[in-house]
C-alpha cells in the first residue's frame, strides 16, 4: 500500500461513518489541518517524520481500521526517500564539497607558485 492508498482509505472510512471533523477534534486533539492533510495526502505538510508517524496512527485508532502497521509503512516510506537521496546527493553541491574545492584550488595555486619561484631561480 503506499501513501495515496492510505490516504483514500482513511477519507472513505470517515466518510462511511459520518464523521465531521470537529467531532474528530472533539474526541482526540487532532487539529482540522492534520486531518486534511491526511486524507488529501499532503504528508510533506507535516512538520515532522514524528508528527506524521503519530498522528497517522492516532486516527486511524481513532477509526478502528485494521491491518495498518504504521511503523512498517512509514518505514518503506522513509527507505524510498532516502534511496532518492542517495542517487542525487552525489550531484548536489555542498558546504563540504565547495570547501574542499577551495582547498584542492589552493593546493594547486601554491604549487604553481613553487614551480615559478624554483623556474626563476633555475633560469637565472
Amino acid at each position: 500500500m503506499d501513501l495515496k492508498s492510505l490516504s483514500d482509505l482513511i477519507k472513505k472510512e470517515r466518510e462511511k461513518r459520518g464523521i465531521s471533523y470537529e467531532k474528530i477534534y472533539e474526541d482526540t486533539k487532532i487539529i482540522k489541518k492534520f486531518i486534511e492533510y491526511i486524507e488529501n495526502g499532503e504528508w510533506e505538510k507535516f512538520p515532522s517524520q514524528f508528527h506524521k508517524k503519530a498522528i497517522t496512527k492516532q486516527y486511524i485508532d481513532y477509526l478502528k481500521i485494521e491491518g495498518i502497521n504504521i511503523e512498517e509503512f512509514f518505514k518503506e516510506e522513509k527507505e524510498i526517500k532516502e534511496e532518492k537521496e542517495i542517487k542525487t546527493s552525489c550531484f548536489e553541491i555542498t558546504d563540504k564539497k565547495i570547501y574542499l574545492i577551495f582547498i584542492l584550488f589552493l593546493i594547486f595555486l601554491i604549487i604553481f607558485l613553487f614551480w615559478l619561484y624554483l623556474f626563476h631561480n633555475l633560469t637565472k
